[in-house]
C-alpha cells in the first residue's frame, strides 16, 4: 500500500515539497495504525477463546521417561470421576512454546508436575502457575509406588507390569485408567519394597498381572499372598472392552510397539491416554506393513463384536507404513476399471517421502500410464469396496509434540464448547493466471451451507492469501478452508516445495452431461511415481503469524497439499488438524469431495474422521453412477477420494454443535423395506456464481462434476445430487445376505452400497427434475447377494 502511493504521487512529490510532507504524514499515520490494529484483532481473537475458558487441570509427565505417560493416564481417569478430566502432556525440558502456549489458554488450578532425579526447567508460564512438582526419582517401581499413594488412598484391584516390557506396561496402563486403578511397576523378580508397600497400605486385594507373553509373567507373584490374574495382550484388550462397554466404542488406536534397538513405535506411549481420552482399546502392532496393521486391527474387532467408526494410528511412516495403490485411467467400454493393485512401499526411515536430501532434484522415472496413490492402512484398495472406517494419523516422531498436538484438540473442543464457530473460506486464488471457477462455484456452495447453520464465514474469491483482511480472518477462525492451486497458499507457509518439471498437473476440464461428454476419453493427466521435491530456502518472513487463536482445523484442497513441513508449519502456528491431498487432483473433484464432508458433519454431526469416510463413499457411489451413464474418466475421481487423508484425531469434533439449520435441507425415510421417499424443501441456497457456472443447490445437496448447459445461458449449471447414508431396514440388516439395488429403469439415476457390518446404506440420486416442495419416491429391488452377480433387476 505504501508502494503504491509513492508510485502514484512520485511526479507530484518532486514539484510539491509541501506535499510530500502531507503525504509523509498519511502514510505514517497509517503506518501505525494499521500495525496496531493486527496485535488488537489478535488480542481481541485471543480473548474470544480464553473468555470461554473453564477450569481445566494438568498433569504433566516427561518426554525424556516415556514410562511416566504410563502412569498418569489412570491418573487422569480416576480424578474424571470426581470433576473435568485432567488433560495430560509430555513435556520437553524446557517445554516447547507450543506447550506453554496451551497453558496459557486454561488458568485455573496449578499442573501437576511429575519430577525425575534430573533437573527440570519448568518455563516462564509453567513456573507462574506455581505447580504441584510430584518428585517420583527415575526408578519406574519406586515412582508408580509414589504416584499410586498419592492419588489413591485405596484401590481393590491395581494392574501391575514389569517396567522393561513396554507393550506390557501400554496396554496395562490402558486397562487401568479403563478400571479408574493405579498401575505398579516391578521387576521380574521382585516387586521392589515400594511396590509391596503399596500393596499393603492401598489395601488392595487383587493383582492384575500385564505381560506381553503369558511365558514370562513376574516371577514373584506366585509366592505372593495376594491374588493374581496374569493377563496377557489379547486378555488386557478384552478386559479393558468389557469395562468400557463394547457397544460404546466409537475408535481404535493402532501403534507401533516400541521398539529402541529399531527406533520405531516412540510415541506408542500415549497410547493408553489417547484410550482414556477416547474411550478406546489399544492395538500394538509389531510390524511396518500396512496389511499386518489392518490384519491385528480386524482381529481385535472381530473377536470382539465392536463396531468401530474410526482408527487412530498413533504413528509415525517408519514405525507404520502406507499402501501404494495402483489405478488404471483409462476404463473399458462397460466404464468398469480393473481392480487396482497394491504394491508394497519401502518407508525411508527419514519418515514421510517428501524431500529429496542435499537441495537438487533427482532425475525423475517417465511418467506410467498409470495413477499411483499411497493411502493409509484402512482406506479401500478396490474400487467396489466401501470405506468401513474413518482413519486418521498423528504422524510426528517425537513424543512430546505427539502429545501436544492431540492434547490441543482436546482442549479446542472445551474452549470452543459455548463460544460461535468462525470459518475462512478461501478459494480461486491466483485467479488472473490460472482460474478454477468450477473450483469457486463449489466453495461457494460449501460456505452457503455452512451460513444456513448460522455459522459466521469469511469468504474471499480470487484474492491471494497474503492479503491482510485474509491473515486478520485465519487468526480467530477454527476452521480454514483453502481450495485452489498449492502455489498460492501463503496461509500455512512452510518452506517452498518446488516439484519436478517432469511431473504433469491435472487440467481442469470437468466432465459434461450429454453425448459429447459421455465419449470422452483420458485427458493425458498422468500422475507418476512421488516425485522428488527440493526444499528451498525457509521463508524470511513469515504472513500468517501465531499462534492462532481459533485452534484451527486446516483443510487444503489442492494438489499435493499434504507434506510434513506443512504439518510442521501447522502445528508451530497452533492447528489440531490437517486434511489435504497426496498426489495431483482435479480442483472440480477435490472441491465435490470436500463439499460432501462438510455435508456429513453439519447434516449428520460426523466427526472429522466420519466425514472423509463419507465422503470417500459418496464418490465410490457416483463414480459408479456415472460410469452407467457412459463416463470413461472414474479414476481421476477415484483417486481424488483415495488422496485425501487425515494428519490428526479422527475423533475430533469439528464445530460445536450447531443446531437446526435455518432453511430445510433435502432428506430421505425409508417408507417400506424397499421403498424409500425423498423430501425436497421449499427453497433453494443462494445461487453460485463464477465466471463461468452456475450453482442453484437444495441444502445438502452435492456435485460431481456434470453440468447441464441451457439455451441462453453462457454460464453451465451444475447439476445436484442427493447423498444419503441411511440405517438398513430390519428385513435388510438382519436378511440372509441381501442387498438393495436399484432397479433397470433407475440404473443410471441411482447407485447403492451396503455397509453391512455397519448396517448403514449408501445412496446416490441424480434427479431428473426438481421442484421445491415435493417428494420423490424411489423403489429399490431386494436380491440375495448371490444372486446379484453385478446384474440389474428388471
Amino acid at each position: 500500500m505504501n508502494c503504491l502511493l509513492l508510485s502514484a504521487f512520485r511526479a507530484r512529490l518532486s514539484a510539491a515539497p509541501s506535499l510530500v510532507a502531507w503525504i509523509a504524514v498519511i502514510i505514517a499515520f497509517w503506518t501505525v495504525t494499521v500495525a496496531a490494529k493486527a496485535p488488537q484483532v489478535t488480542a481481541s481473537a485471543e480473548r474470544r477463546v480464553a473468555g470461554a475458558t473453564i477450569d481445566i487441570p494438568w498433569i504433566m509427565a516427561s518426554e525424556n521417561y516415556p514410562w511416566t505417560l504410563a502412569l498418569v493416564a489412570p491418573v487422569a481417569a480416576h480424578l474424571r470421576k470426581s470433576g473435568s478430566s485432567p488433560l495430560v502432556m509430555a513435556l520437553t525440558t524446557p517445554p516447547t512454546r507450543e506447550a506453554e502456549w496451551l497453558l496459557s489458554l486454561t488458568p485455573g488450578r496449578r499442573p501437576i508436575v511429575l519430577v525425575t532425579s534430573n533437573p527440570l526447567k519448568l518455563g516462564t508460564t509453567l513456573q507462574k502457575r506455581t505447580p504441584e512438582l510430584l518428585h517420583i526419582g527415575s526408578d519406574p517401581s519406586a515412582a508408580s509406588a509414589a504416584v499410586a499413594k498419592r492419588f489413591w488412598n485405596h484401590s481393590r484391584e491395581v494392574v501391575v507390569a514389569i517396567a522393561d516390557d513396554p507393550e506390557a506396561v501400554i496396554l496395562g496402563s490402558a486397562l487401568a485408567a479403563g478400571l479408574g486403578v493405579p498401575i505398579l511397576l516391578c521387576e521380574q523378580n521382585e516387586a521392589g519394597t515400594a511396590v509391596s508397600a503399596t500393596l499393603n497400605e492401598l489395601s488392595v486385594a487383587r493383582m492384575l498381572v500385564a505381560v506381553s507373553d503369558a511365558k514370562k509373567s513376574p516371577q514373584w507373584i506366585q509366592q505372593h499372598a495376594l491374588s493374581s490374574e496374569i493377563l496377557p495382550p489379547q486378555a488386557l484388550q478384552h478386559r479393558l472392552i468389557a469395562a468400557l462397554g463394547a457397544d460404546k466404542i466409537r475408535n481404535v488406536i493402532v501403534a507401533r510397539a516400541p521398539d529402541d534397538r529399531a527406533k520405531v513405535g516412540n510415541t506408542a506411549w500415549l497410547a493408553s491416554y489417547l484410550s482414556s481420552a477416547r474411550g478406546a482399546p489399544v492395538v500394538l502392532t509389531h510390524a511396518q506393513a500396512a496389511g499386518v496393521v489392518e490384519a491385528d486391527v480386524q482381529q481385535l474387532i472381530r473377536r470382539e463384536s465392536l463396531l468401530p467408526r474410526t482408527v487412530t494410528i498413533l504413528a509415525d511412516y517408519a514405525s507404520i507404513g502406507y499402501r501404494l495403490t495402483e489405478l488404471d485411467p483409462a476404463g473399458g467400454e462397460d466404464g468398469h476399471e480393473a481392480p487396482p493393485t497394491v504394491i508394497p512401499q519401502p518407508i525411508p526411515s527419514s519418515g514421510i517421502p517428501a524431500a529429496v536430501s542435499g537441495g537438487t532434484a533427482a532425475a525423475a522415472p517417465a511418467p506410467p500410464l498409470h495413477y499411483m496413490v499411497r493411502t493409509e492402512p484402512f482406506v479401500p484398495t478396490q474400487p467396489d469396496q466401501l470405506a468401513a472406517l474413518g482413519v486418521g494419523r498423528i504422524p510426528l516422531e517425537s513424543l512430546g509434540d505427539s502429545s501436544v498436538f492431540f492434547v490441543r484438540g482436546l482442549l479446542r473442543e472445551r474452549l470452543l464448547a459455548n463460544c460461535p464457530p468462525r470459518l475462512l473460506m478461501v478459494a480461486n486464488s491466483g485467479v488472473t493466471r490460472r482460474s478454477l471457477p468450477l473450483c469457486e462455484t463449489i466453495s461457494r456452495v460449501t460456505a452457503a451451507e455452512f451460513k444456513n447453520f448460522g455459522v459466521h464465514v469469511d469468504e474471499f474469491y480470487g484474492k491471494l492469501t497474503d492479503s491482510p483482511e485474509i491473515l486478520t480472518a485465519a487468526r480467530s477462525a477454527n476452521l480454514i478452508l483453502y481450495e485452489g492451486h498449492l502455489a498460492y497458499q501463503d496461509l500455512i507457509d512452510a518452506p517452498v516445495l518446488r516439484r519436478s518439471q517432469a511431473q504433469e498437473y491435472p487440467l481442469d476440464d470437468e466432465d459434461l452431461e450429454g453425448v459429447a461428454g459421455a465419449k470422452r476419453t483420458i485427458d493425458q493427466d498422468m500422475a507418476p511415481l512421488p516425485a522428488p521435491r527440493v526444499v528451498m530456502a525457509e521463508p524470511v518472513s513469515r504472513h500468517l503469524q501465531g499462534p492462532l487463536a481459533g485452534l484451527p482445523i486446516v483443510i487444503l484442497q489442492s494438489c499435493e497439499s499434504m507434506d510434513d513441513a506443512v504439518l510442521w508449519r501447522l502445528d508451530e502456528l497452533g492447528g489440531v488438524a490437517l486434511i489435504g491431498s497426496m498426489t495431483p487432483i482435479h480442483s472440480g473433484c477435490g472441491s465435490a469431495l470436500l463439499n460432501a464432508a462438510m455435508s456429513s458433519m453439519l447434516y449428520r454431526g460426523c466427526t472429522l474422521g466420519e466425514m472423509l469416510r463419507d465422503a470417500q463413499n459418496y464418490f465410490f457411489c457416483v463414480e459408479e453412477l456415472k460410469a452407467r451413464r457412459g463416463f470413461k474418466e472414474k479414476a481421476k475421481a477415484v483417486r481424488a477420494a483415495l488422496s485425501f487423508r487425515l494428519w490428526g484425531d479422527p475423533e475430533l469434533q469439528v464445530l460445536p454443535p450447531l443446531g437446526k439449520p435455518r432453511q430445510a435441507p433435502v432428506q430421505a425415510e425409508w417408507v417400506g423395506d424397499d421403498t424409500l421417499r425423498i423430501h425436497l424443501p421449499e427453497s433453494r441456497l443462494p445461487d453460485a456464481r463464477s465466471e463461468k457456472y452456475v450453482a442453484s443447490m437444495f441444502p445438502n445437496s452435492q456435485t460431481a462434476g456434470l453440468m447441464k448447459p441451457e439455451k441462453g445461458e453462457t454460464m453451465k449449471r451444475i447439476s445436484p445430487f442427493y447423498f444419503f447414508c441411511l440405517p438398513l431396514p430390519e428385513s435388510v440388516a438382519h436378511g440372509d445376505m441381501t442387498e438393495l439395488v436399484p432397479l433397470r429403469s433407475d440404473a443410471k439415476r441411482v447407485a447403492v452400497r451396503i455397509d453391512r457390518i455397519r448396517g448403514v446404506l449408501y445412496l446416490v440420486y441424480y434427479p431428473e427434475q426438481e421442484n421445491p416442495g415435493e417428494s420423490v419416491v424411489l423403489q429399490l429391488k431386494v436380491v440375495r447377494a448371490a444372486a446379484q452377480a453385478g446384474r440389474l433387476p428388471k
